[in-house]
């Protein structure tokens, strides 16, 4: 039995029908899902990333399509990518080699779910931060959807600090991709921007940049927090009554 055909048996295995159910309604346009919870999938993609055969597995899997995958095995190939001991694998070369894995997944992500868990495991790349950030640059403007939100998600995750806010302004203004999942992405960055640097978020936002339906998402997603009160909370609320003034009488 291969390694592939020994994976699905097991994720076969884990499902729950009603997690199937659950996730099913998180996730519209995904048809072919097991309901696997997340920890167990972590834990098995750490068992995985454990084994001498998981490159011959990982690379197959990214350099042929298998149009019958499960939703749970593309989240376990991104899980090993983020997890596996590249430095013992590839030593002097670990985090190019990981960049080329994650470089190969990126284009296997159709929903939110997979690209904000792949995102959230790639902690390795966060190490060379200034080579990351010139290998997210092509992301954010990307005609398809989910590399879009890849890059903004990426830069809401590992460029959170003053130095790089310009750059991340910058990069988060190029992504125009009109779907739901790229702009939801973007405002999610530009909310925490907003978060750590009030002033200057505040003042890209207002300087008539993001679209009007980015705008939007962002402020309803700075407003969600529970951090944002008093008069601040009243000085959101007001830039996003005066918008839709000047949508009304448009």
């Amino acid at each position: 039995m291969s390694l592939r055909d020994e994976i699905r048996r097991e994720l076969e295995s884990m499902g729950e029908p009603e997690y199937r159910a659950f996730s099913s309604g998180l996730l519209p346009g995904v048809e072919r899902i097991i309901g696997v919870r997340l920890p167990r999938l972590r834990a098995f993609a750490g068992r995985i990333a454990a084994r001498k055969s998981w490159r011959n597995w990982l690379e197959e899997c990214l350099r042929v399509s298998h149009p019958e995958e499960y939703f749970e095995e593309v989240m376990l190939q991104g899980m090993v990518i983020g997890c596996v001991d590249m430095e013992s694998s590839s030593p002097g070369n670990a985090w190019r080699k990981r960049t080329s894995l994650a470089r190969a997944f990126v284009p296997k992500i159709t929903n939110w779910s997979v690209c904000d868990s792949f995102c959230s495991g790639l902690k390795a790349l966060a190490l060379d931060r200034e080579a990351l950030r010139e290998a997210l640059a092509p992301y954010p403007r990307s005609e398809r959807e989910f590399e879009a939100r890849f890059g903004a998600v990426m830069i809401m995750m590992y460029f959170p600090e003053r130095e790089y806010l310009a750059w991340a302004l910058e990069s988060l203004d190029a992504a125009r991709h009109p779907g739901y999942y790229a702009r939801m992405g973007v405002a999610w960055a530009l909310s925490v921007c907003y978060m750590r640097f009030p002033g200057e978020t505040l003042e890209y936002l207002r300087s008539g940049a993001p679209d009007r339906e980015t705008l939007g998402m962002t402020l309803r997603k700075i407003l969600e927090s529970r951090r944002v009160k008093g008069r601040e909370r009243e000085r959101i609320l007001g830039f996003r009554a005066a918008l839709r003034e000047n949508e009304r009488e448009a």
